[in-house]
């Protein structure tokens, strides 16, 4: 087991099994530990939430959008583009274990807080933030007369969270003395913007929102990349004008180089067999039978460890 922890809070935990391992009961086992230990994590961190999933170890595949204009689509619209209409498509191909976005820029409401306001006006960040958890929030305001002698009945209606920051920018905060309220673009500067700007993602100097693909235990990577290539293909023709998929590493190259090259090594083989039995034999029907017999036998042995596909397996 290996960890990684970053100071914004995120943790990963990497279990490797040993090869031959069933993933299904590998996950199953893992899950099992965790919900063990979560009586012991923070609450905060089970609200943030914590996954389980099987995956191989490497990546077989990096992609993305590129915004050709980098005027008309920046990083934060291709992101949040890629994560809403490309990502679930991605991952509903089977076989495909994550389709992992770099960057987190999910589209959120940034709220700049002014430290002298905050002073002047006797408030803290938790006095902030505990206005916007009571003032943001899904409900069910219920009925009205439901159980009564009147004859209409009235279903209120709540709209949910904010979603415009000049809704952020009029919650308030605190109520004077002398009947002013105090409202949060009093004390900070709201605008709509992405969940963190730690990285920019560039390709060629302009902006790119890039994912990688990995596969589940046992999957045949050659299928899973031709299926990608597929729908990638079909995302294409529904994405605004300006943007482009773009591919920076496909192991399927690789695949196919390898698969040519067994098919060429065969062949030449199949050839020389069949030149040494008839050079021995010295008699060309005879020559025949082990020259049908050798390409059968390859084809039961690689069909039977499907080689081609997965060389591991073999």
């Amino acid at each position: 087991m290996t960890s990684n922890s970053s100071n914004d809070g995120t943790m990963t935990l990497t279990v490797f099994f040993k090869q031959g391992t069933d993933p299904d009961i590998a996950s199953v086992n893992v899950q099992n530990r965790v919900s063990k230990a979560v009586n012991q994590i923070p609450q905060e961190v089970v609200q943030s939430g914590i996954s389980t999933q099987k995956v191989q170890n490497s990546f077989i595949m990096f992609t993305g959008l590129y915004s050709e204009d980098s005027s008309q689509y920046d990083e934060l619209f291709l992101e949040n583009f890629l994560k809403i209409n490309v990502i679930p498509q991605i991952q509903r191909i089977p076989g495909v274990a994550q389709a992992q976005v770099f960057g987190a820029k999910d589209y959120s409401m940034r709220i700049w807080l002014k430290p002298d306001r905050l002073a002047a006006n006797n408030l803290s960040p938790q006095d902030v933030l505990s206005a916007i958890r009571d003032q943001s929030l899904e409900a069910a305001p219920g009925r009205l007369g439901q159980n009564s002698n009147e004859t209409f009945e009235y279903v209120l209606k709540y709209k949910g969270k904010l979603n415009q920051h000049e809704d952020y920018e009029n919650i308030v905060i605190k109520a004077n003395a002398n009947g002013s309220v105090l409202k949060l673009k009093d004390l900070a500067r709201v605008e709509f913007g992405a969940f963190t700007y730690n990285a920019n993602n560039r390709l060629n100097g302009k902006p790119v929102a890039g994912f990688a693909i990995l596969q589940t235990a046992g999957s045949n990577a050659n299928e899973i990349l031709t299926e990608v290539e597929k729908q990638l293909g079909e995302l294409y023709t529904t994405m605004p004008k300006g943007i482009k998929p773009v591919t920076m590493y496909n192991s399927k190259d690789f695949l196919d180089a390898s698969i040519f090259q067994v098919r060429e090594t065969l062949i030449i083989a199949f050839i020389l067999v069949f030149i040494v039995v008839f050079i021995f034999l010295q008699d060309f029907r005879s020559t025949l039978i082990p020259a049908i017999a050798v390409p059968w036998l390859l084809w039961v042995l690689f069909s039977s460890c499907n080689y081609l596909a997965s060389p591991s397996t073999c």
